[in-house]
Order: C-alpha cells, then structure tokens, then sequence
C-alpha cells in the first residue's frame, strides 16, 4: 500500500511539473505524434477557416495572436488572388501543429506567388511541426516565394517534420524552404522533395531552384533535412544553398538527385553550396547522384562547393558520391578561387564523373587545409595537376607544401587511390 501511494505521489508530481512547462508539453507533442487533444490548443483552423478572398501579399488564415494551433484537417486551397500565404504567421510564441494535413493547391486553381506557411514581421519562439506542403504554383517575378518562408528579422523559428513537394515555378527562383535575413532557425527532419522550375530561356536566378535555401541567415541549424530531385529545366539546381549566410550548421543532411537540363554554361548543380558566407559548417551529410544532364563543358554536377568570398567554413566526415558532370565537371567537393582559410577533413569521395571528373578540386585558395580525406575511383578524360599524382582523385593549384598548417592549401595526411 505504501509503494502504491508514493507512486500515485510520484505521477502527480511529474504531471504537474510538465504542466507547467509548456515547452516540454509542445516537445512530446512532437516527439509522440499522439492524436489531438483540442483542450490542449487555443485555435483550430478548419479548411472552411480559410479566405478565398485574401488580397495579393495577405493571408488565407492569419495567426495574430500567441498560442496553440492545430490544423483539422488537409487544406485544399483555391484562392482568387495571387501571392498570398495559406497560413501567416505575424506573432511570436506560436505552436502550430499540422497534424499530419497536407496544404495544397486544388486541381483547376491558377492561381501563382502561393505560399503554404509564412513567418513574418520579426516574430520569434515559433514552432511548426507534423505537416506536408504539396503542389502549390509559387511562380512570382517580384518576390522569391516558396513552401515555407521565414521571413526578414524573425529568430528563434523551429520547423520539424515538415515536408515539401511537387511545388513549381515557370517565372522565377524557387525553394522548397526560403529562410531570409533570420537568425536561430532550426529546421529538424524536414524533406524539399521533387520541387521544379521549368522556366525556358531563364537567366541569372531566374529558373533556379533550391531544396533549401538560407539568405543573409545567421546561427541557424539543419539538422536531419533531406532534399531530393529538384530540378531546373533551364537553370542551377541545388539540393541546401547558403548565401552570404554565416555560422550556420549543416548536420547529417542528405542532397540526393538535383538534376539541370540547361545548355547553359555555367550551370551549378550541386547537393550542398555556400557562396559569400562566412563560418558555417557542414558535417555528417551526404551529397549522391546530383547531375548535370547539359551540353555545357564549363558547367558542374558537385557534392560540396564552397564559392565566392566564402571563409572559414568547414566541410567535415561527408560523403560525396557518383556526382555527374556529363558533359562538363564532375567534382566531390569543389573551393573556389576565393575562398580562404576554409577546412576540408575526414571526407569521402567515390566515384564522381564528368568530362573532368575530381574527387577534391581546388581552384586557388587560400589558406585551405585539406586533412585526412579519402577519393577514390573519380574519374577524369585529361591529366590534372594532383597532390601525389593519381588522375582525378585530389587536386589542388600548387603543391607548395607548409610546415605551418593554419597556412597550408595543399594535402596533408590525405590518401589517394588511382583507378
């Protein structure tokens, strides 16, 4: 009798203490995936919630107070306006759960610029979890629009379990996910799958499309995100894009697929891109099958690139494999010209191919150390200059060897193996 009562005792205590501590609750939600329980929420949204009407750059459904949300059921939507959101989000301390629906866009409805979930207006402590994002036409020449966007000033954002797919553009840039200008956003387990720009003639970003894509972000984190066949019919095609973003982590992500059928020189396909950043990390991904399908000589299929300014990243303990260049390059990991005082260490690369194909390409940094990295059977159609000499395995623009490694550019510890 005693053990019972000091159990009973014990799972009140317990009770209590996470009752009052909304965050544990909001984190079982997540973690259990437990069928509703609408006492626990604030706000449900119907698919009857949801305004046809809503006005270019508003909202079908606004959440403009702090709270829990859930969503009832899938969200077929039809609206009569272009370049609006299903759901905004314009407040912090938010907790939407999507319960599993999906957002899409109805069959018959052509409407462009459509959005599934928008964060807006510098809000902040915002959780999205448990949904899907299909089929919406995001096509907008005046703003880059998406699945999810998390919009300029917002921070603390975290996005997990969140899948996008099938969205496509034929007028601009599209991304499965759009993070601009943010700061301490965490995107967990979310999947950009078969998103599309079909744009013809496209030039500079328009007919890019990304899986992800982090604008001026800082401190962000993907951790366990997946991006899968997107594809540009005329244009770069990337699996996680960074640009001039800063100290954010890349973990243990996956970029398999991305495909670009542009003629286009100069087309980058590629699973994971940082261009103009500053400290950011990528470690634990893998970057499989990207592939250029082009004429092009002088475009890429890459599992890693670091490009532009970019300086003092890491690219860590990742796979890059079977990287296609076809007619062009075919590179594992590829370091610009100018990029500087970047680490590349305890990374595998197997079986990239192209006209030139490299395992580990470097095209004139400075100050890059490259330790510890395993490339193997990359194949190649001409002799590059490589640090011990094998074809295509790793290269690098001189073989100036440092004593000093913060100075060193050129192998150290690396293992190479031709054929």
């Amino acid at each position: 009798m005693k053990l019972k009562l000091t159990f009973v005792i014990l799972l009140q205590f317990v009770t209590i203490a996470v009752a009052e501590d909304p965050s544990a609750v909001e984190r079982a939600v997540v973690e259990s995936k437990q069928p509703i329980t609408p006492s626990f929420y604030n706000g449900v949204i119907h698919l009857s919630d949801l305004s046809t009407s809503a006005t270019a750059g508003g909202a079908m459904y606004t959440i403009n107070a702090p709270g829990r949300y859930y969503v009832a059921n899938d969200l077929g939507i039809a609206p009569s306006n272009s370049r609006v959101a299903a759901i905004k989000i314009t407040v912090s301390n938010v907790f939407l759960d999507m319960n599993e629906a999906t957002i899409y866009q109805r069959t018959g409805n052509s409407q462009t610029g459509l959005m599934g979930i928008e964060i807006t207006n510098y809000a902040s402590n915002v959780t999205i979890v448990n949904g899907k994002i299909n089929g919406l036409n995001v096509s907008d020449t005046t703003e880059q629009n998406a699945g999810v966007v998390v919009g300029s000033g917002t921070y603390n954002i975290t996005i997990e379990d969140v899948m996008v797919f099938g969205c496509e553009s034929d007028a601009d840039e599209v991304a499965g996910f759009l993070l601009s200008s943010c700061e301490n956003v965490k995107l967990v387990n979310c999947q950009a799958n078969n998103n599309t720009n079909t744009k013809s003639g496209a030039s500079g970003s328009n007919g890019t499309v990304n899986g992800f894509k982090l604008s001026s972000c800082s401190c962000c984190v993907l951790q366990g995100c997946y991006a899968n066949r997107n594809h540009s019919t005329d244009q770069n095609s990337y699996g996680i894009r960074l640009v001039s973003s800063t100290y954010n982590k890349i973990l243990n992500c996956m970029a398999l697929n991305q495909i670009s059928n542009s003629n286009t020189s100069g087309i980058n396909v590629v699973g994971f891109y940082s261009t103009g950043g500053r400290g950011n990390l990528f470690d634990g991904c893998e970057s499989i099958g990207n592939q250029y399908n082009g004429v092009s000589a002088t475009s890429t299929g890459a599992g890693f690139v670091l490009a532009g300014s970019e300086a003092g990243s890491t690219i860590r303990k990742n796979l890059a494999q079977a990287n296609i260049g076809g007619s062009g390059l075919g590179y594992g990991i590829s370091i610009g010209a100018s990029v500087g005082n970047c680490c590349v260490q305890d990374n595998l690369a197997f079986y990239n191919t192209g006209t030139t194909g490299v395992g580990i390409i470097d095209a004139g940094a400075t100050n890059v150390m490259y330790i510890s990295n395993f490339a193997h059977s990359n194949t190649t159609g001409v002799t590059v200059d490589n640090y011990s000499g094998a074809i295509g395995e790793i290269s690098t623009a001189t073989h100036t060897v440092y004593t000093n490694l913060d100075a060193a550019r050129t192998g150290y510890n690396n293992l190479e193996i031709a054929g």
